[in-house]
């Protein structure tokens, strides 16, 4: 009795075990694919060079952008004086110059089956021989690690899946931020830092070198009468500087920002204005390419802070404005950290930083 049992027991096993597999394989079919293959596998679709691009777009349900190529030089169509990043843009006209497809098969009459129907990605084109792309994107496909896509031909495509990654940048992501250049021995190098407020306060921040006879460098706070406040300065120094040149430039706001446009900030006659002075060595060769004098070239930056911005102004408590529509989607300051507008001096964007970003420039 126990052996026709287990003999029983064995054959459901079995059964169950024949028929996960066919389900599974079916699936598999599906995901592989779903498709009874009619064309070649590795498809070359486009090959052409990067400068045949001419333009692109693309669209997916969070954003849409367009760039257009002059030369060498990316633009943001719908803005050429936007500061767009040009190596991001290569990367995307360097994706839609080759495209091939991993495999093909016959569009089903229900698109919906692939994702293909409303609401996808899409890519287009235009190249320089006056063809076009049109690419809809649709369902990913995490067996084949590919997208379902589309070109309008009747076939379906099935396309890599790191694809989409050379567009999987925000807008914010899409401006290329400035720099603050740093002296190459940073505190080292530098002899004075500057402050001026609005209100017609001004003081320096001095380098005093150590005597011959011994000592130790210091730093000494110069009013704009002369007058020097008693007091070695380095350690407020120390942080002036790792908060200036160490600053992360990423939420900004506004870009072009000249002549009245400052204004709006109160960077025209900025809150306080804080310019470093240090030196630098550079080589000059003469024009014979043999002869060479090495000389300090003094370098000059200049850092503007303006007023609060705009969700601060009504109130600096713990509220946070409900206005984040100009927000980066990046790591910025807390929101519960009042911010003021900053600009690098001879810069066009404007940035937000948190005051908790400048405690020592604006304590000093």
């Amino acid at each position: 009795m126990k052996k026709r049992n287990s003999l029983i027991l064995l054959l459901v096993v079995l059964v169950l075990a024949v028929g996960f597999f066919l389900v599974a394989t079916v699936i598999a079919d599906r995901e592989a694919g779903n498709d009874s293959e009619t064309g070649e596998q590795d498809i070359v679709y486009i090959d052409k060079d990067d400068t045949a691009v001419v333009s692109l777009t693309y669209r997916d349900k969070d954003k849409a952008f367009g760039i257009e190529v002059s030369g060498n030089t990316y633009y943001l169509a719908e803005d050429h004086a936007f500061p767009l990043d040009q190596t991001l843009a290569s990367y995307m006209v360097s994706n839609v110059a080759k495209l091939t497809f991993e495999r093909r098969f016959e569009a089903p009459s229900d698109l919906s089956e692939y994702g293909l129907d409303a609401d996808t990605i899409a890519v287009t084109a235009r190249y320089s021989d006056d063809t076009s792309l049109a690419l809809t994107i649709g369902d990913y496909n995490k067996y084949a690690d590919a997208y379902y896509c589309s070109v309008g031909d009747g076939f379906v495509y099935l396309l890599d899946g790191t694809f989409t990654d050379y567009f999987a940048y925000s807008m914010n992501e899409l401006l290329l931020d400035e720099t603050v250049t740093a002296p190459e021995n940073k505190l080292a190098d530098l002899t004075k830092i500057e402050l001026a407020y609005r209100d017609g306060t001004a003081f320096s921040y001095v380098f005093v070198p150590a005597a011959e006879d011994g000592g130790e460098d210091t730093w000494q706070k110069v009013l704009a009468d002369g007058t020097v406040v008693d007091g070695d300065m380095t350690d407020t120094v120390e942080d002036i500087y790792d908060e200036l040149f160490g600053v992360k430039l990423e939420d900004w706001c506004d870009y072009n920002a000249v002549g009245d446009r400052l204004s709006r900030y109160g960077l025209d006659i900025p809150y306080l204005t804080v310019t470093v002075r240090y030196t630098k060595t550079v080589t000059i060769t003469g024009a014979d390419g043999t002869s060479s004098v090495t000389k300090e070239q003094e370098v000059v930056v200049g850092f503007l802070i303006g007023d609060l911005a705009e969700e601060e102004t009504a109130d600096t408590s713990a509220e946070t404005s409900a206005d984040t529509s100009a927000d980066t989607d990046s790591d910025v300051a807390d929101k519960t950290e009042p911010r003021r507008y900053f600009l690098l001096e001879g810069g066009q964007i404007v940035y937000r930083l948190g005051t908790d970003k400048l405690a020592a420039v604006l304590g000093a």
